[in-house]
């Protein structure tokens, strides 16, 4: 169907009298999938029903920062509500409804993406591909998730559960990488992180890791604020020593990797360039970069850099998060194109990707594939990628 079609409906329906409209939507939508896809690259999202506004909120108004107007035609006793969009064809957005106030997932569409704050409704474009390695695949051989509860002597970080994900086959291996996986339980729930492990282990696509995944109760004390000293602290002086204990895992930085989303990839950042005898690879999807990452970022490249054998991935959507505080923007998207050119400038290698989507658990469920790959992957798949776009 192309875009006249749908502008030729609306014009249609215009032109008949309200009482006679419900029965020319209900028509219209028996075969339609919600929101509706023309061209692959217009998308127009669609309600009807008994409200008598309608906005629609998410990932494509600007990071969620603000509501957009649906235009309302009336249908008697209910109404039908419109907004079209022009995207990339290879877009994937969350987003939400907002009926006279009430915020719903939008009841005519069926897909739904798993969020911090529940589901959300999921706007998939046409040239748009799920990776296959989230799912749990018939014949893979599968690792374990042990538990390891630990109590610690910095009084300022609680005491934390670590789930600890030991690859098939692991009494008989040793010197293993390991990465440390903030919002773990996150990270497991929403990312299929497990799925991912086994897919890429049982393929030959990654060596075998260890991956430990850390929960936080206080996240943004933690990864952003007030604590974050004390969890770098925490990280490098009780976990770490306690995972390279009791676990098969190898001592060395160039084998030990952080893997953050949001406001853990700023601690993970913040992490690498602080402390780059301690780890040499780091991850940062979507990072909450804050002014102190360049401060730290400078001083390390005053006092000698960080070693050549590192590996720093980074990705962002440019739908990301547009957040407003005291008139001040932070624009993920921005910030994070700030520190890639910091990266650049000083001829640092690493890999940067900006992707058609927003600041979410679909987006970054599908990169992990790539990053696993990029920093244990076999043969030739893990070297550096100097990447400026």
């Amino acid at each position: 169907m192309g875009h006249e079609s749908f502008n030729r409906f609306i014009d249609d329906l215009i032109n008949h009298s309200p009482e006679n409209r419900e029965q020319l939507v209900n028509k219209f939508l028996e075969d339609k999938k919600v929101p509706i896809i023309e061209n692959k690259n217009e998308a127009h999202f669609i309600y009807f029903g008994n409200a008598t506004e309608l906005k629609i909120c998410g990932d494509l108004q600007s990071g969620w920062s603000k509501s957009e107007k649906l235009e309302c035609i009336n249908c008697g006793e209910s109404n039908f509500f419109y907004r079209s969009y022009k995207l990339p064809s290879d877009s994937r957005l969350d987003y939400k409804l907002e009926a006279d106030g009430q915020h719903i997932n939008d009841p005519l569409n069926p897909d739904k993406i798993p969020s911090g704050y529940g589901y959300n409704s999921e706007l998939i474009m046409p040239d748009f591909k799920k990776s296959r390695s989230l799912l749990v695949i018939d014949g893979v051989n599968s690792g374990t998730i042990v538990k390891l509860n630990l109590v610690f002597n910095n009084k300022e970080i609680n005491a934390k559960e670590l789930k600890i994900y030991l690859p098939f086959g692991y009494e008989e291996l040793s010197e293993l990488p390991c990465i440390y996986v903030f919002d773990g339980d996150d990270m497991l729930n929403f990312a299929y992180y497990k799925n991912v492990l086994d897919n890429c282990i049982d393929q030959k696509k990654i060596e075998p890791i260890v991956a430990v995944f850390i929960t936080t109760e206080d996240r943004s004390n933690e990864y952003l604020n007030l604590k974050k000293k004390s969890l770098m602290d925490v990280l490098i002086n009780e976990i770490i020593p306690e995972i390279e204990r009791k676990y098969n895992v190898a001592k060395n930085p160039k084998m030990r990797a952080l893997h953050g989303i949001s406001a853990g990839g700023y601690f993970s950042l913040c992490s690498i360039f602080k402390h780059p005898d301690v780890f040499q690879k780091v991850a940062a999807q979507s990072s909450a970069i804050k002014t102190k990452l360049f401060n730290i970022f400078s001083d390390t490249m005053r006092n000698g850099g960080i070693p050549y054998t590192s590996n720093i991935y980074m990705d962002v959507g440019r739908f990301d998060l547009e957040v407003y505080k005291y008139d001040i923007p932070w624009v993920f998207l921005d910030v994070n194109r700030k520190f890639r050119d910091e990266l650049q400038k000083h001829e640092i290698p690493y890999r940067y990707n900006e992707f058609n989507d927003g600041h979410s658990w679909g987006n970054w469920q599908e990169r992990i594939e790539e990053i696993l790959i990029y920093f244990f992957g076999t043969g030739s798949r893990n070297t550096n990628t100097y990447n400026p776009k």
